[in-house]
C-alpha cells in the first residue's frame, strides 16, 4: 500500500517557525533585563537598609539589656559593629559585628551627623543605658542608602532612609514618599 502524501505527514518546526519563536523570546527578554535590574537594584539597597536599621535597633537593645552605654559604628564600606563602650566581663568588646556585603554591591551610603554629612572613615552613636543616643553633634543622625543612575535610572530607584531621633527611635523610611503616607520620611 502507497500511502500518500497527505497521509505521511511530517512532524516538527520549520525554520520560519523557529526563527519566529526565537525572535519573539529575544523580544521579551530585551522588556524583562531593564526591569529586572531596576528590581534588583533596590532589592539590595532595602537589604542593605534593613541590615543597617538591625543594627541599630540591636545596639539600643543591648544597651538597655546591659545597662551600659553600647556604640554602633557604621563604616563607609557598610561594615558595622555593636560593642561596648566600657569593657567588662558581662559587656564584651564586640557583641555583634556585620559586614556590608550589600553596599559592596555598587550602593552608595550616605551617614549624616547631626549637622553635618560624614565625609570618610566611621559614623558612630552611643546608646546610653536608657536606650537613648549621645546628644552630641558628632553622632549619627541618619543614613542615605541610594544605588548609582548607572545601575537603576533615577526614576525606578527607591532610596531608603533611616532615621535616629534624640530618644533612640529608629525609622525605615522612603525619601521619595508623599507626606502623609505611611513610609514617608516626614
Amino acid at each position: 500500500m502507497l500511502k500518500s502524501a497527505l497521509q505521511t505527514r511530517q512532524r516538527g518546526l520549520t525554520l520560519v517557525e523557529l526563527a519566529v519563536t526565537v525572535a519573539l523570546s529575544a523580544i521579551l527578554v530585551g522588556i524583562a533585563v531593564p526591569s529586572f535590574s531596576a528590581w534588583q537594584g533596590n532589592s539590595r539597597i532595602r537589604a542593605s537598609a534593613d541590615t543597617i536599621h538591625a543594627g541599630l535597633r540591636l545596639a539600643r537593645a543591648e544597651s538597655i539589656t546591659r545597662n551600659t552605654s553600647v556604640t554602633f559604628t557604621l563604616q563607609a564600606n557598610g561594615d558595622w559593629t555593636v560593642s561596648c563602650t566600657t569593657v567588662t566581663t558581662q559587656c564584651p568588646a564586640n557583641i555583634h559585628s556585620r559586614p556590608g556585603a550589600e553596599i559592596r554591591g555598587g550602593l552608595s551610603l550616605v551617614a549624616t551627623q547631626r549637622n553635618s554629612v560624614v565625609a570618610s572613615g566611621a559614623a558612630v552613636v552611643t546608646f546610653n543605658s536608657l536606650g537613648q543616643p549621645d546628644v552630641v553633634d558628632a553622632s549619627l543622625r541618619r543614613v542615605d542608602i541610594t544605588v548609582p543612575t548607572s545601575i537603576v535610572p533615577t526614576a525606578q530607584s527607591r532610596a531608603m532612609r533611616i532615621t535616629l531621633t534624640d530618644l533612640g527611635q529608629t525609622r525605615l523610611c522612603d525619601p521619595a514618599a508623599t507626606n502623609g503616607t505611611p513610609t514617608a520620611c516626614s
